[in-house]
Parts: structure tokens; C-alpha cells; sequence
């Protein structure tokens, strides 16, 4: 019934630890699911469910007449332990769905029961209660930054630093806002958010930076209390001033692609050949390069893995012609990740409107065979 994504890249690290944190937590768990009750329940949500999803248990007969679909299942059906505001209502004539008000609690265990003796005639005495648990996802957070560009043209004295806000969950637009502040010589600069439809991923340009004749810093602090998650940290991003043309950092991006990313104090010259000036060392393959404004973004033909040194040749230049002041080099880390797959959850799929979600999690494949046997009562 659930779907999720998996943070193989920037968000492994993140979420072990937040995986950590979250055993520590109150662990409930249902009563065994009984043969008695089996005869009552065809499927249920389990294992792990976003924040804002809903919660479904599809019974084996129709319990409500066609007209009662979308209404309020009857008071004592359902309950929840933690308790949680929210509707319960029945999304067909089998189905008792649970939607929460605002949202689970990041991270917490549930356990969810259902009085059968309230929807069916001559109950065993062990089938009165069914009990189902279910665990919300931890709510965690990564913050990247992509470097300065121009604010407007080329003109180099009026910079925005580029970033994004990458969370586990689907978060709230108004939190996520309160969560990064920017300064620059302890003047604070206002950021421009760009929110994705997911909620997931929140892009930010911090405007207004000024690059001078001399070296400046813009420092960045986050927090996630407006979340609820304890986790809190600091960056200075460096400014070069005026004329000074450099290779500012470089991170890498381990997605379905494996990629470099190289940013650059100025934009770079879209006509130049960059064979040869940025490199792998001590890596034999193959890549390609893009220029994509202050960044060079290399492609190696086939994944990377250890800690690898990338180089960056001073003859790189920037939209004037100009080389680098120095070259540079970065040293990154290419996890040596196995092709695997695994299921997500336990239990059963529940059928719905919205056609069967089958969660599994996979990295490094490039498809997966999925089959699946429907065993009847």
C-alpha cells in the first residue's frame, strides 16, 4: 500500500542516523492477526507510510451500502494508539480508510485497531479486535548548496548562492522557510524559495551577495525545530572577490547517474574544450563534460567507487577567456554501491482506486522483474 524513495546519495548518511534515533523510540506492536480474524480481513496497511498517508483496511465483504461511501465510519470502529486527529471514513464498501489531520509524527510506531464485533454478526471471541501496526517515516533534512552565479548577466559584483533543501518527507513549504538563515558581513540576505509538487525537494537562491575587491563570507545556519527533527548546523561559503577566478568546491551526486559537480566562481565559456583539464586521477575510464553556468558537471562512463582525488587544471576559463588563478583539487568520496533491491514493508497490497503500489527499493539496476502470486482465502 506504501510508496517510498530511498536516499542512496546525499541523504545516506542522514538517514542512518535518523534510523538510529528512531529505534530509540516507544516500540508498539499488534496482537497476532488470528485465523478466526482472517476470515474477516483481506488486506492493511504495514510497515512504513508516509507522514501524510493515509491508512487503509480492506474487509472481505461489503460492510455499507453504496450510498454511505465517503462518509464517517461510526464512532469506536477505529482508534489509533498514539491517538491522532484525523478522519476515518469508508472509501468503498469494503474499505475503511484513515486519512490524519496533520500528519503522523515523524518517526513513530502505531498500532491501529479495528472492532469487529461492531461490523460483523457472531464474532469469535479472539477475532472482536484486529490489530495492525504501522510505522510514519522519519522526518530528516539535508542541505546542499551549488555555488554563486550572477544575479543579473555578467555582471560579477551581485552574486546568488544556489541551493536546495532535500527532506525524507513531504514537509510543510512555511517550515521549511524557517529553517535556513543567510548572512553576509552579519547582515542578513533574503532567500527566494522554489518548492517542488513532492514537497521533498525546496530550492532556495540566497540574493544579494555582494562580491567586492576583497574576499567576503556568507555564512549559512539551519535548524530543524519548525520540523520537530533535532538537527541543527553552520557553513561559510567563501566569495572571491572581483577577478579572481577559481574552483570553489565540488560534490558528488550518486542518482540513478553517477556525476561531478564542479562550481566555479564566474560562468564558464560554453566553446571551450574541457578534454583533459578536468580529470579522475588514478581512474583509467572515461568521461564526458557539460557546462552548465559556473559549473562543469563529468559523467564517468562507469560507476566510481573509493575516495578519488578530481583535478582541476588551471587552464579551465571563464565567459572573459580568463584561466584560473591556480588549479585545484578536490577529493571525493564514490560509495561502492552493490546492485540490490529489497521489499519495503510486510503484510499485504491493498487494492485501490488508485490501481496496486508494489514498494520495493532498488539502487545501481538498471530494471528489476517483479512477480506477483495473488493467494486466495
Amino acid at each position: 500500500m506504501m510508496k517510498t524513495n530511498s536516499f542512496f546519495g546525499r541523504l545516506l548518511l542522514l538517514g542512518m542516523v535518523a534510523l538510529a534515533f528512531g529505534a530509540c523510540k516507544r516500540q508498539l506492536a499488534a496482537k497476532k492477526l488470528t485465523k478466526n480474524m482472517a476470515a474477516y480481513i483481506y488486506a492493511y496497511s504495514s510497515g512504513t507510510v508516509a507522514r501524510e498517508q493515509p491508512v487503509r483496511v480492506r474487509f472481505t465483504s461489503a460492510l455499507v451500502r453504496a450510498e454511505e461511501v465517503g462518509k464517517s465510519v461510526e464512532g469506536g470502529v477505529f482508534s489509533l494508539n498514539p491517538s491522532v486527529a484525523g478522519n476515518a471514513i469508508w472509501e468503498d464498501q469494503q474499505t475503511l480508510r484513515f486519512t490524519p489531520e496533520n500528519g503522523f509524527a515523524s518517526g513513530q510506531n502505531y498500532v491501529a485497531a479495528i472492532k469487529l464485533r461492531r461490523l460483523f454478526k457472531n464474532v469469535p471471541a479472539d477475532a472482536e479486535e484486529f490489530q495492525f501496526d504501522f510505522r510514519s517515516r522519519e522526518l530528516y533534512f539535508d542541505v546542499v548548496t551549488d555555488g554563486i552565479q550572477p544575479e543579473n548577466g555578467n555582471d560579477m559584483s551581485k552574486q546568488e548562492l544556489v541551493g536546495e533543501i532535500v527532506s525524507s518527507d513531504r514537509a510543510d513549504e512555511k517550515q521549511i522557510e524557517q529553517i535556513l538563515t543567510a548572512k553576509q558581513n552579519a547582515n542578513a540576505l533574503k532567500i527566494n524559495w522554489l518548492h517542488a509538487p513532492d514537497g521533498q525537494h525546496h530550492g532556495f537562491k540566497i540574493g544579494g551577495i555582494l562580491r567586492g575587491q576583497s574576499a567576503s563570507k556568507v555564512a549559512l545556519a539551519w535548524t530543524g525545530k519548525p520540523l520537530g527533527v533535532d538537527l541543527s548546523d553552520s557553513r561559510e561559503i567563501e566569495i572571491p572577490p572581483v577577478g579572481a577566478f577559481v574552483a570553489m568546491s565540488a560534490r558528488l551526486v550518486q542518482d540513478a547517474e553517477q556525476f561531478i559537480k564542479i562550481n566555479f566562481s564566474d560562468p564558464l565559456s560554453t566553446t571551450q574544450d574541457l578534454n583533459g583539464l578536468v580529470k579522475i586521477n588514478d581512474w583509467y575510464g572515461t568521461v564526458r563534460t557539460a557546462v552548465d553556468g559556473n559549473s562543469v558537471l563529468i559523467y564517468p562512463n562507469e560507476r566510481v567507487s573509493g575516495d578519488k582525488n578530481v583535478f582541476v587544471d588551471a587552464g579551465v576559463k571563464n565567459f572573459q577567456g580568463q584561466k584560473m588563478n591556480a588549479p585545484a583539487t578536490f577529493t571525493l568520496s564514490f560509495a561502492d554501491v552493490k546492485p540490490q533491491v529489497r521489499l519495503v514493508g510486510r503484510g499485504v497490497i491493498l487494492p485501490s482506486s488508485d490501481g496496486l503500489n508494489f514498494p520495493f527499493e532498488a539502487i545501481n539496476l538498471n530494471y528489476v522483474d517483479v512477480e506477483i502470486v495473488k493467494i486466495f482465502n
